[in-house]
């Protein structure tokens, strides 16, 4: 079974997580598309995804500005291309989990969030070529424990890598109202 759900913003911070959720039966399994590359990538329309990235092996960490221009990009079109649940930007990685709406794909808005940001740190940086691997680690949020656990791991990533971290600036989640 595959689930999406149904949310509205809340500010970061907010004690609920969201519960309105619309699964899908295996019936659907002939709508869902598994590619391969390194790792396999599933993509099922309506679907709400787990998506981590990195930076390239030999680049430099992300700094504070270059940080909050990736958490810019990735609230540019929430809402309108996809509905971005949780998200956090740490010095060498993104975790998210987000739903493509309307016919966006996972694929597409990927595309463009490592492509834009990859374009701004460059000329921030003053330098050129590739900054974020090619590959990604994505996942179907299967049901509804599974995304607590995925907005739960997503938002509380500072604080295991840096214990005793509070208020990190650079990760938000999004709640039902």
């Amino acid at each position: 079974m595959f689930c999406s759900i149904s949310v509205q913003a809340r500010p970061v911070g907010q004690a609920s997580l969201p519960a309105t959720f619309k699964c899908y039966t295996p019936a659907v399994a002939d709508e869902l598309e598994i590619r391969r590359r390194r790792l396999p990538h599933w993509n099922l329309k309506g679907s709400t995804y787990f998506i981590t990235w990195h930076l390239a092996d030999i680049i430099v960490p992300l700094n504070d500005a270059e940080k909050q221009l990736v958490v810019n990009a990735l609230l540019h079109f929430n809402q309108d291309r996809y509905r971005l649940l949780s998200y956090v930007v740490m010095d060498d990685h993104v975790h998210l989990v987000a739903r493509p709406l309307g016919d966006h794909t996972m694929d597409e808005l990927l595309h463009s969030w490592k492509s834009y940001t990859a374009s701004m740190i460059n000329k921030m940086r003053k330098t050129k070529g590739t900054l974020w691997q090619d590959e990604r680690f994505d996942r179907l949020i299967r049901d509804e424990n599974e995304l607590m656990q995925k907005m739960y791991y997503v938002i509380t990533n500072p604080s295991r890598k840096w214990p005793g971290m509070h208020d990190y600036k650079y990760v938000g989640w999004f709640s039902d109202g």
